[in-house]
Parts: C-alpha cells; sequence; structure tokens
C-alpha cells in the first residue's frame, strides 16, 4: 500500500542494552543523525539548518579530567551536575546569585569550545555563547537532585531580568545536551569536543528537525531536555 502520509523530523536513539558507557555509543548516535539530514531543512548557505543535536549521559571522566586541570575539586564525581547554557548576554553574575540560594554548590563555569566556522552566517547572528555550568550536588540526596535542579533552573527563568537571556538547553546530574541551529553533519565539527574518546555514555537521544509552523532558533533545536519529539507547535511553550 502506498504510504501518503509521513513524517517531518527525524528522531532516534541509539543504546546499549547492558547499560555499559562508551565513546562508540556517542559515535553511533551522531553518524545516525547525520544519516536524516535529509529529514531537515537546509538554509542556502549549506550550513544554517532548523537545528540537530544529541542527548547523552554526562561523560563523568571528561570532566573530572577537565576540572582537575584547571584547579577545581568537587565532592565526588558522581556528585557533579551540569548545566549546558546558552548565554544571549553576560547574566552569569545573577545565575550565580541564584545558585548561592540553591542547595547546589558553584564549582566552575566552562566555556564549549565551539568552531563558528560550523553554522551558517544567520545562524551565527543569533548564536548565544554556550557554556556548562558545573554545579557540586554532594548536599543534596540523589533522589532529590533532579527536581532541586529543576527548581533552580526555573527560579532563573522566571527572573524578570534574566528573560531572553537565557537559556538551559539542560541541567541534570544525570544527562547533557548538545545542540545548535545547524544542519546534522556540522554536528562534532561545531562542538569538536563529540570527538573526544572521553565522552562516554550508554544511550544517545539524536534528533534532525525540521521546523513545522515556529521559526528555527537555537533553542528550539532538539533534543529538548528530557526527550526529542516531532510535536512542534503544540508544545512550543513548555519546550
Amino acid at each position: 500500500m502506498e504510504l501518503l502520509e509521513y513524517d517531518s523530523c527525524g528522531v532516534g536513539f541509539v543504546c546499549s542494552v547492558r547499560g555499559e558507557k562508551s565513546h562508540q555509543i556517542v559515535r553511533w548516535g551522531i553518524e545516525a543523525v547525520k544519516n536524516l539530514t535529509h529529514r531537515g531543512a537546509v538554509g542556502g548557505d549549506g550550513k544554517t539548518g532548523d537545528g540537530a543535536g544529541v542527548l547523552i549521559e554526562i561523560p563523568r571522566r571528561f570532566f573530572i579530567e577537565w576540572l582537575s586541570e584547571e584547579g577545581y575539586e568537587v565532592s565526588d564525581i558522581n556528585n557533579l551536575a551540569v548545566g549546558a547554557v546558552f548565554l544571549y548576554e553576560d547574566v552569569r553574575a545573577q545565575i550565580e546569585e541564584h545558585v548561592r540560594k540553591s542547595p547546589f554548590s558553584l564549582l566552575a563555569w566552562r566555556e564549549v569550545p565551539v568552531s563558528k566556522s560550523a553554522v551558517g552566517e544567520s545562524a551565527l547572528k543569533v548564536m548565544p555563547k554556550i557554556f556548562h555550568l558545573l554545579l557540586d550536588a554532594g548536599k543534596v540526596p540523589e533522589e532529590r537532585r533532579e527536581l532541586e535542579l529543576y527548581i533552580l533552573r526555573r527560579r532563573i527563568e522566571t527572573d524578570r531580568k534574566l528573560r531572553d537571556k537565557v537559556y538551559f538547553a539542560s541541567l541534570s546530574s544525570r544527562t547533557l545536551v548538545y545542540k545548535g541551529m545547524l544542519v546534522a553533519p556540522q554536528l562534532d565539527v561545531f562542538y569538536p569536543e563529540l570527538n573526544d574518546q572521553r565522552i562516554e555514555s550508554a544511550f544517545c537521544l539524536f534528533h534532525q528537525r525540521y521546523s513545522t509552523n515556529t521559526f528555527p532558533n537555537w533553542k528550539l533545536a532538539q533534543p529538548f531536555r528530557y526527550l526529542a519529539h516531532n510535536g512542534e507547535i503544540n508544545t512550543i511553550l513548555g519546550n
């Protein structure tokens, strides 16, 4: 029977059924999303896209080595929480005020290395600064960490002084998102650390966006903080 209806966005995941972390899982996820490039739109410059990205587990070996090299200490590597933060203005000091009022301890801001040549001109014009916010969750019971991080994020997001100045692609003690307003083949070029063998995960959720009824921007690239989907306009306010 001829199919007359098709989905738009390209979405999927790769995982280890044994829960074993490896860089290979991440590589498979990235290669998979590259093979879904045809499911998204591409700008005339060949680099600006509706958005693509991956959601993986926090690569703890990668971060513990970075923290050590930079002279920072975390109470235990399993207490590390990481935020992937898009900053449209430098409001780190204001974000730190909210962190101080939370049960988390600020470890460091890490500016994520990116290759600007991997994105198109129109995406570059509106590109935010991208940082990792590293927090110590040692004082928070493990079963409450995701809830407390959600509360912290919402307090920052609802701060009127920070409106439209900051976006959390993720803020978790478990997962981390790498995404952008680009096409899938540029993902590990824009984020060169995705090629680092220390970037390990037991799963990789990937997404190539096809913008439907919503204009492309960095925030609406997927995956989102917990999932990747093809819902578009029906869920825009919740994303």
